[in-house]
This record gives C-alpha cells, sequence and structure tokens, in this order.
C-alpha cells in the first residue's frame, strides 16, 4: 500500500470539532470540553506525551465521556504508524478491545457513537495492513465502511462522515480493474467523481467557521492524497496547495510537521521542488513533538534532485536510522544514485549491495529498488541527472542535459527508450502538449512489450492530456491500454491512476 495511504489514516477523526454535545439516552456520552480540544491540537502537532497527558487529565475530569478513549488509540496508532515498530503495534492490538470495549458502550443516538467505533476500526485495520495482517484488516475496513454509511444516512447533517466516505469512496473508485470482484463482494460502492465532490463539500464547510478549523487539518490530506493519486490533472494538485496556503496565511517556512507531510508531498510531485524543500528543511520540529523519519527521505529526495550535497545526509540518515519497513531499499538506491553522479562508482555499488540485502518489499519504490539490485545494470548517469532534474521542475536544465545525451553516437537501444520518455515527460510538465503526445505515442510503440514503466505511464499520460483537452473518448482509450500491458515496475501506483482515469472518462 502507497506511503501516502497509510498516513491519510492518522488523520481519518483525529481533528473533529463538536457539532454539539449530546448526553440523551443511556450509555456514555460525547463532550468535547478544553481538556480534550487541547489534546486534539497536541495530537495533530505530534506531541503526543503532551496529547497523553491531556487525554489522562480528560478521563478522570469526565469519567463518563468516550472522547478521551478515542483519542488515546488515536495516540497509539499514530506512534505504530510513525515509527513502523513492531512492539508498539504488539502493544497497540493488545488495547484495542479495551477500547472498542468502551466505546461500545456509548450513547447510541449520538452520531460520535458510529463514528468514533468507524474511525477505531479503520485505525486496526491500517495497523494490522502495515504488519502485513491483510485478512483481519479487510473485515475491519469492511465494518468501518458499513457503519460511515450508515450513519451517513442516519444523521445526513453530520460532516465528519462526509469527510470520510467522500475520501473512502474515491479510494474504492480508483481499485485496480482486477481487484474489482473484491469490491463487489464487500458491497462497496464508490467512484471517483463522488469522492471528489464529496470532499470538495466538505471543505467548504470547514473554511465556513473558525470553529471547525481541526477538520481542517483531516481534510488537507485527503485532498492532498486525492489529487496526486486519482486526479490526472496536477495543475489542481498546484491550485489546491497554493489556495489551501493563502486562505489560511500559511508561510512554507512555518509548518506543522504533518502539514508539511501533505504539501511537501504535493510539491514534490508536481515539480514544485524549491518550495517542497522550503517546507521539509524548515518544518517546525523539537518541543517535544515526535520526529516522522520519512520527512527525512523526502528532504534527501529533494536534495538530490536539486543536487545538493545535503541529500547524502538525509538519506544516510533514513536509511540506516529507521527502524521500520518501508522506503528503506528506496533510500539506499538514492544514495547509490548520489555517489554516481559525483563519479564515486564504488559509493554507487556498496549502496545498491545494501539496497539489495536491506528493508522489505511492501512499496513500489522499494520493489524497483530490489529489481534494479538483482538486474545489476548500472543507470546511465546523464538520463539519471535528467529524470532528476525533470522531477524537480528544473526543465530548462533537464534539456539540456538530455540533448548531450542525445549527441552522443554510442548509445544504446536500452537506454533510448527511457530517453525519448525524458523527453516527453519534459514537454508535458514545461507544456509543449502536442510535442508530449507525439512523444508518448512513440514511447508506447517502442516500449509496451518491454517489462519496464516507461510505455505503461506513456499511455497513462496520454490519457491525462487528452482528459485536460475535453477528449474523453481518447483518454478513456489510453486509460485502459495502461490496464492491459504487463509491465513490472511501479505496477500498482500506475495502474490504480488509470483506473481511476478510465472511471471519470469511460
Amino acid at each position: 500500500m502507497p506511503r501516502l495511504f497509510l498516513f491519510f489514516f492518522v488523520f481519518f477523526a483525529l481533528v473533529a470539532a463538536p457539532s454539539f454535545d449530546a448526553n440523551a439516552g443511556g450509555g456514555y456520552h460525547y463532550r468535547f470540553d478544553q481538556t480534550n480540544l487541547e489534546a486534539m491540537t497536541a495530537l495533530s502537532q505530534l506531541r503526543l506525551d503532551d496529547a497523553r497527558l491531556l487525554i489522562n487529565r480528560a478521563m478522570k475530569e469526565d469519567p463518563g465521556n468516550n472522547i478521551p478513549f478515542w483519542l488515546q488509540n488515536y495516540a497509539d496508532f499514530i506512534e505504530v504508524i510513525v515509527t513502523e515498530n513492531e512492539d508498539q503495534f504488539k502493544q497497540f492490538e493488545n488495547n484495542r478491545e479495551t477500547c472498542i470495549e468502551r466505546l461500545s458502550k456509548g450513547d447510541e443516538s449520538n452520531p460520535y457513537y458510529s463514528y468514533c467505533l468507524a474511525e477505531v476500526n479503520l485505525q486496526n485495520a491500517l495497523a494490522r495492513a502495515k504488519f502485513r495482517e491483510y485478512i483481519t484488516a479487510l473485515r475491519e475496513v469492511n465494518r468501518s465502511y458499513s457503519m460511515l454509511t450508515r450513519l451517513r444516512i442516519d444523521h445526513p447533517d453530520f460532516k465528519p462522515a462526509l469527510i470520510s466516505l467522500g475520501f473512502l469512496h474515491t479510494l474504492i473508485g480508483s481499485v485496480p480493474a482486477r481487484y474489482q470482484w473484491a469490491v463487489k463482494i464487500l458491497g462497496f460502492n464508490g467512484n471517483v467523481k463522488e469522492g471528489i465532490a464529496e470532499m470538495h463539500k466538505a471543505m467548504k464547510w470547514t473554511e465556513a467557521s473558525q470553529d471547525r478549523s481541526f477538520y481542517d487539518l483531516q481534510c488537507l490530506f485527503f485532498m492532498s492524497l486525492i489529487y496526486l493519486n486519482a486526479d490526472s490533472d496536477r495543475t489542481h494538485a498546484v491550485d489546491f496547495m497554493n489556495d489551501y496556503m493563502t486562505k489560511r496565511q500559511l508561510q512554507a517556512d512555518q509548518l506543522e510537521p504533518l502539514q508539511a507531510y501533505a504539501l511537501a508531498g504535493i510539491a514534490l510531485r508536481t515539480g514544485q521542488n524549491r518550495m517542497a524543500l522550503r517546507m521539509l528543511l524548515n518544518r517546525k520540529q523539537g518541543d517535544g513533538r515526535l520526529p516522522i523519519p520519512y520527512l527525512d527521505y523526502m528532504t534527501g529526495q529533494a536534495l538530490l534532485a536539486d543536487g545538493d550535497d545535503r541529500a547524502e545526509d538525509f538519506l544516510f540518515r533514513y536509511a540506516s536510522g529507521f527502524k521500520g519497513r518501508n522506503f528503506i531499499k528506496a533510500a539506499w538506491q538514492r544514495l547509490a544514485w548520489f555517489h554516481l553522479l559525483k563519479g564515486n562508482p564504488s559509493g554507487y555499488r556498496r549502496s545498491m549491495a545494501l539496497a539489495g540485502s536491506k528493508g522489505n518489499l511492501d512499496v513500489d519504490a522499494d520493489k524497483a529498488a530490489q529489481r534494479d539490485f538483482e538486474n545489476n545494470l548500472t543507470p546511465n548517469p546523464l538520463l539519471l541527472r535528467a529524470r532528476l532534474l525533470s522531477d524537480g521542475g528544473y526543465y530548462d536544465r533537464a534539456q539540456k542535459v538530455l540533448q548531450v545525451y542525445f549527441d552522443d553516437g554510442a548509445r544504446s537501444d536500452y537506454f533510448d527508450l527511457e530517453a525519448h520518455y525524458r523527453q516527453a515527460r519534459i514537454f508535458d510538465d514545461s507544456g509543449e502538449t502536442f510535442a508530449a503526445i507525439a512523444a508518448y505515442q512513440k514511447v508506447f510503440a517502442a516500449g509496451k512489450n518491454d517489462k519496464r514503466y516507461f510505455a505503461a505511464n506513456s499511455a497513462l499520460k496520454l490519457g491525462a492530456i487528452y482528459e485536460r483537452l475535453g477528449r474523453h473518448d481518447m483518454a478513456a482509450l489510453w486509460y485502459k491500454r495502461v490496464q492491459e500491458l504487463d509491465f513490472s515496475e511501479y505496477k500498482n501506483s500506475i495502474t490504480q491512476k488509470a483506473r481511476a482515469g478510465y472511471e471519470r472518462t469511460k
């Protein structure tokens, strides 16, 4: 499961503020008093120790209130997801039944009764998925989805359910075709258009009142993930990022870690590398905040694209110091790239050897690093530099590097496919649409039987271009072609995006 999809659950209900305070009926009640609100703020800033002290105080001040138990589960869940520590996961599992039992005795007439139970089930599911307990995780997702769907029917004005379901509907609509049988068996319903529309309604609702600011961070995460994974037009993501920061008067060098995670994620994926660096290098740290190791990995990537030697320190810190599971192989590979671009072939080989022996194979980036290690094929340094510059939004510099490659008379057919793909990306990202169409079509024709991702992503990009041009017939055709290809690199993320595109345009 992509890292972005793991992190969004941290905020699935973390940042919820009250619409009312109900104590009617039997069972425990749901009250958002000042202590609980302070705890929620501390959690959103990853000040977990402060949050736990506040949660314990809230339990003593109002023993009949279920909100502190819900927040306690969040604090434990955040730590599990951020650190990927197996011992903490086991403790989290041990505490699960106590939390569920307490929340199950709440006031059923209050929408927070179903909401809290649904969100705890989602937290449990994501924690289990992180540690590969997929069957149990699927049951808990199913349970949560059913609760949220019923809640939306019974309490249509309860906005937190709209936020959660909007995102879930988008995810359901993005499931690749080969897994649609599972979606149908589980009774899940949803599509990308429906989910995006619901999320836009939710975002407008959060902006209408300062009292709803806690929901705002949740919407930030959901919307950033939607734009990066289910929207073909990256200008939408950039517009969303700029609009979000302007309305809230946020400065790129004054972000909380979780704001930096969401917004820098958009910046990195949309060629805004310098903006991403401002967000990541100047994010708020210390003061009891739980470090997010993955932000070091993101920073290392951004510095590598920028040609900054500090990339080595950040990538090495993550690769050698992170005790979790994901992106370790990818970090070693990017450290190898750093050495290769510095003209240090022995450093490249050492880092690639570690990419082959360390880490796990749960995410696409780690799988790609392992494949490259096993293939034992050193990247062409010019194409690697062009790739990094292009990804960072440095298109003129990338074009100059790429031209040096094309001027070399000793090129190989193997690397030429990648070179033409890099050229197509530069055309596309710099706004030369019709040149990009021709270049992508050339890559698709030459590489559709190649196991690498170049042809598949070219088809995906062609679908996105035609969708932007309003040619939904052509867009659907190219999105469908992605799903018909047999390729191995980045297959999960590319096919998921193609599925979402096909659902929008078919």
